[in-house]
């Protein structure tokens, strides 16, 4: 296959991926505020080792974050990931749950010619959904049936293009420039039952929708093998700032649209080690700082987008067993086997000025396809964030990933 015909086909995939994956997660109370919920890049991978992967050197490695993690695979690669979950919130008197499935990813690297190589990917870049239903006090007979539900939808995406070199057998680099763009929807409907209608009661909705245009960042990351049994890796993303088109519609359906605004995305870095403890067996650990606090929006009129942020330090540690496959070992043996933990910050602060933290155990297993054609990722994760003494409210979660990697097949195959 050409590289042309290699480029076009992968392409073609790649926005066939795209429009047909679904773009909501599992929903969380704690994303009506801000941006949402902050969506790093990691693929299933990466999520089912605690969040790593900044410094592992393996061909199957598509985490985005670092735009010199795909450098080196000697084949081309299409990567895709789902997923699904469903969530649990309570307040100490009431708890409500809620399902939903997301797109984790997609992407393609393109393996060139003189240890070059080319990665178009879109990853989820903050995710705002959430749906929150509370009794409205009318007065009135069957106030059950009097409610405020509020919902929110849509939100950011980031596509990016990276350029890699891979120097020899121990270490690469990695530039990148990144958009991220998107919508942020809020939905706010009054609903009534027969009694409160009688009483001139009416339903209605408003309807407020952030239309954010490109924000453009540039990264850029390195990935070296110090020791035998050691590689270690970092990354850098320069802040970035995009302009935002408001528009608000009323009860009346009367329609107002302001252009002035803008929301400014934070500078980030971090750095990732992996340690290779026995010859199947791998240790490792990432450490992302972002600077929020000097992030957020300006001119936008909604009160609950006013900064409230803090910087984060998220930090994650993972245990891969890595089998050698060869052609002629059994599945059992050959499947990699992974747990992580990861203890993840939201840039977010309550009403009353706490922070907001998550903590998440995962396991998974990554099936190959063939010898060095790629893996099918499983994923099996427990979180909770928030708390009830410090914030009032505490989520917990289950989430299943699945994603695939795959390599480029030869003709005799």
């Amino acid at each position: 296959m050409t590289a042309r015909r290699q480029i076009v086909t992968g392409a073609a995939l790649l926005i066939a991926a795209w429009l047909a994956a679904p773009a909501v997660r599992a929903e969380s109370v704690f994303a009506r505020e801000g941006l949402g919920e902050w969506l790093e890049g990691y693929d299933v991978r990466g999520e089912t080792l605690g969040s790593t992967g900044l410094g592992v050197i393996d061909p199957n490695n598509f985490c985005t974050i670092n735009p010199a993690t795909t450098a080196f695979s000697q084949n081309t690669l299409a990567h895709f990931g789902l997923g699904s979950g469903v969530r649990w919130t309570t307040d100490d008197v009431n708890t409500t749950h809620r399902a939903a499935t997301y797109l984790t990813g997609t992407g393609l690297y393109l393996a060139l010619p003189s240890h070059l190589g080319v990665r178009l990917a879109m990853t989820p870049a903050s995710d705002p959904t959430y749906r929150l239903e509370t009794t409205v006090v009318t007065g009135w007979e069957g106030r059950e049936e009097d409610v405020r539900r509020e919902e929110g939808s849509r939100g950011l995406l980031r596509y990016e293009a990276g350029l890699s070199w891979r120097g020899g057998a121990n270490w690469a680099l990695g530039g990148g420039i990144g958009l991220t763009a998107g919508t942020l929807r809020d939905k706010t409907l009054y609903a009534f039952g027969d009694s409160a209608e009688d009483h001139g009661y009416a339903d209605g909705s408003d309807l407020r929708r952030l239309l954010v245009k490109p924000a453009v960042s540039f990264s850029a990351g390195a990935l070296l093998r110090a020791l035998p049994r050691l590689s270690l890796g970092g990354f850098l993303t320069t802040a970035a700032s995009g302009d935002i088109e408001e528009t608000y519609q009323g009860f009346g359906a009367t329609e107002t649209t302001v252009d002035t605004a803008r929301v400014d995305l934070p500078f980030g870095l971090g750095g990732g080690a992996a340690v290779q403890l026995t010859n199947d067996l791998r240790l490792s650990a990432d450490l992302v700082w972002r600077r929020w606090e000097e992030a957020g929006f300006a001119g936008v009129s909604d009160a609950r987008l006013a900064p409230r942020f803090r910087n984060t330090l998220r930090w994650g540690v993972g245990l891969e067993r890595v089998p050698v496959v060869e052609k002629t070992t059994p599945l059992l043996r050959s499947i990699s086997w992974r747990a992580g933990f990861a203890m993840i910050p939201w840039y977010l602060r309550d009403r009353d000025g706490d922070g907001i933290d998550e903590w998440r155990l995962s396991a998974g297993a990554g099936i190959p396809i063939r010898q060095n054609r790629g893996s099918i990722d499983l994923m099996l994760a427990y979180g909770r964030r928030g708390s009830l003494a410090a914030n009032g409210l505490e989520e917990t979660y289950f989430r299943f990933g699945l994603a695939g990697t795959f390599a480029r097949v030869l003709r005799e195959y």
